[in-house]
């Protein structure tokens, strides 16, 4: 496994993310590469005349593509999947979560933060009240990978609401248990800071 610092010419570093620990890459080896291969052969290839190819057909095959980097954990290759689907003026929310995650899962916070937020506008423009909270509970979780707890809170309730107006039961007492824990350390480090030091 292979880690990699990036040092702008004013001397910042990536390492400063709170999120650089799980950015780095790993080499397949070669039985993880046939494996791969064969996974990407049998996905269902569009028509050869991409202009009898519908959005929706295109955006499939694509994010197929890049669940399966993906599950192998070669964001990149992911990435470059889903990167040619941004462009598109039809990109839905799960594309822009799909980028997210990988994102996420790269250790690029701020980029996931902007994947994310462009994934809640088309899902809320939809009324994807499932789409809404599962990418509530995916901005919440980086917000609280940079420490952001307030923010992480907010999103975690908004999430709470969509998810109690859809009658998801288990993920509402899910979300209830996570909003308890983050909200009694907020409070905890609060009182720590407002009391005086001995």
């Amino acid at each position: 496994y292979y880690s990699i610092e990036v040092v702008t010419d004013t001397g910042v570093s990536s390492d400063l993310d709170e999120g650089y620990y799980e950015s780095g890459f790993q080499l397949l080896f070669d039985e993880d590469y046939e494996e791969l291969r064969f996974q990407l052969d049998n996905l269902p290839a569009p028509e050869a005349d991409l202009s009898q190819v519908d959005a929706t057909t295109l955006e499939e095959t694509q994010l197929a593509k890049a669940g399966v980097f993906f599950l192998e954990e070669m964001y990149a290759d992911a990435l470059a999947a889903l990167q040619s689907l941004v462009n598109s003026p039809t990109a839905s929310d799960l594309v822009y979560t799909a980028l997210g995650d990988t994102y996420s899962q790269s250790g690029l916070n701020q980029l996931a933060i902007e994947a994310y937020e462009q994934a809640l506008i088309l899902a809320t423009a939809q009324g994807d009240a499932l789409s809404t909270a599962t990418i509530l509970v995916n901005l919440a979780d980086v917000h609280a990978t940079l420490g952001l707890f307030d923010d992480a809170l907010n999103h975690l309730r908004q999430a709470r609401n969509d998810y109690a107006q859809i009658d998801e039961a288990i993920e509402v007492a899910r979300l209830d248990r996570r909003i308890d824990i983050i909200s009694t350390r907020l409070s905890r480090q609060r009182e720590e800071s407002r009391s005086p030091s001995e």
